[in-house]
């Protein structure tokens, strides 16, 4: 019997390596013809009343909102079918309950965190993501990413 991977959420925090999340898991997409949701995280802040505070919170959720439609966009280019989703709290336990509410066959994340010696191996969100997921999870490590480069001097 083989799995079908027909819904795929990645978790992006907009930086230039969570779009390298972005084309894994539309290549994985597009080989499973798989509908893609990006998931962007904002942690919530306790603002104590502060109006300065509580607008700058809410620029945040705005300018967020706005790549994430951009990013949303660049997959819709591709031919994948994708939405976006923006919820608040904290990243790891936020990506595993909406890969669980939306019942997600893979989950994609990132792991910054270039490894030395005595440090975990993975970040602490893809760390936590992996274990606490009920679903397959694909971390994507920066050294795992070929640049154009490589592939040009591999053919």
């Amino acid at each position: 019997m083989s799995q079908e991977l027909l819904k795929i959420l990645y978790a992006t925090d907009f930086s230039s390596f969570s779009q390298k999340v972005r084309d894994w898991a539309a290549s994985i997409a597009m080989k499973w013809n798989a509908a893609v949701t990006a998931l962007h995280v904002v942690e919530e802040v306790k603002t104590d009343g502060d109006p300065e505070l509580e607008k700058w919170f809410l620029r945040l959720q705005e300018e967020s909102a706005g790549k994430l439609d951009a990013e949303v966009q660049e997959l819709r280019d591709r031919g994948i079918e994708a939405r976006g989703m923006l919820v608040m709290g904290s990243p790891w336990a936020e990506i595993v309950r909406t890969a669980s509410a939306l019942d997600v066959d893979l989950i994609l994340v990132g792991s910054h965190s270039p490894r030395t010696e005595g440090q975990p191996v993975l970040g602490s969100t893809s760390h936590k993501v992996a274990i606490a997921s009920a679903q397959s999870v694909l971390i994507v490590r920066p050294n795992s990413v070929r640049q154009e480069s490589d592939h040009e001097t591999a053919e």
